[in-house]
């Protein structure tokens, strides 16, 4: 019995042995991060704007998958935590995206450099990297007013209004754009006066009726006014844009049958188009008489 529980603590001992000896043999087995890489999409970019941040983790032996990941900027926040710092682990594909948004600059005329740093860590390897990003004053240099269609509409008809606000160096999102007309009215307010926010592509699209307050016999010209603005700032755009209402035709407007020369009891199929000197008519009332 006494050789007995000897055997049996030999056994347990060998066991725990190679227990921890094979433990300590997958943590020393680490795979480096020497090839990996820091970047985000815009390294100029205006204040309280978002940008993406890649982190992608690669060494030696290609791509690495699960490496630690932490992110910290100088100044700023992460949308992920709302803070300055955000951690995560790289994908399948070594990377990992993250979002940051711009502080706000000192003043409306000088930019600011804050940096952004990336520590990747894989087992025992790990390597820091840096970038440093210039945030510049909002503004609304490369915005864009259109009307479409370009030209001219029917009475009763309606037109899209599109307004892009983009900045110097970026797009400028959540930017206010405030939109007037000196006729018809805007289909969402029922009235000659709207305002909206750019999304997060930075445009708007609304919609305009020409609902005309007078009768016309005659083309009139519509005047858009666009003013882009952002909340707490003093830059301002103001932009303008017009389209020509024209009076309602049916000039080109066709009426077709299935067959001309049918006998007494026999169906006609009738189609008809209301189409005048600027294309489709819609709404139109159509009355058909048969004689």
């Amino acid at each position: 019995m006494k050789n007995g529980r000897n055997i049996r603590i030999s056994f347990v001992f060998i066991f725990l042995c190679l227990t921890v000896l094979t433990y300590d043999a997958i943590e020393t087995q680490a795979t480096d991060v020497s090839d990996s890489y820091f970047d985000i999409y815009c390294q100029d970019i205006h204040a309280f704007q978002v940008t993406t941040v890649v982190v992608h983790a690669e060494g030696s032996q290609g791509n690495v998958i699960g490496a630690s990941v932490n992110v910290s900027s100088t100044e700023g926040t992460f949308l992920e935590t709302s803070d300055s710092w955000v951690t995560g682990t790289t994908s399948s594909y070594g990377t990992l995206f993250v979002h940051w948004q711009a502080p706000d600059t000192d003043n409306e005329i000088d930019s600011k450099n804050v940096t952004l740093e990336a520590e990747i860590v894989s087992g025992i390897d790990s390597l820091t990297i840096a970038i440093n990003i210039t945030v510049h004053p909002i503004d609304f240099a490369k915005s864009m007013f259109f009307v479409s269609p370009v030209d001219t509409i029917y009475d009763m008809h309606t037109a899209q209004l599109i307004v892009t606000s983009n900045g110097t160096f970026s797009p400028i999102e959540n930017a206010t754009v405030d939109l007037s007309c000196d006729e018809g009215v805007f289909t969402d307010t029922d009235a000659p006066l709207i305002s909206v926010e750019t999304s997060n592509q930075a445009y708007v699209t609304v919609e305009w009726f020409a609902n005309l307050s007078v009768v016309i016999s005659e083309p009139l010209v519509v005047n858009f006014t666009a003013v882009i603005s952002y909340t707490g700032k003093v830059v301002t755009l103001t932009l303008n844009e017009t389209i020509t209402v024209d009076p309602m035709d049916f000039d080109s407007s066709t009426l077709l049958l299935s067959d001309y020369d049918v006998g007494g009891g026999y169906p006609v199929s009738v189609t008809t188009t209301a189409i005048g000197a600027y294309g489709p008519v819609s709404e139109a009332k159509i009355f058909i008489d048969a004689l």
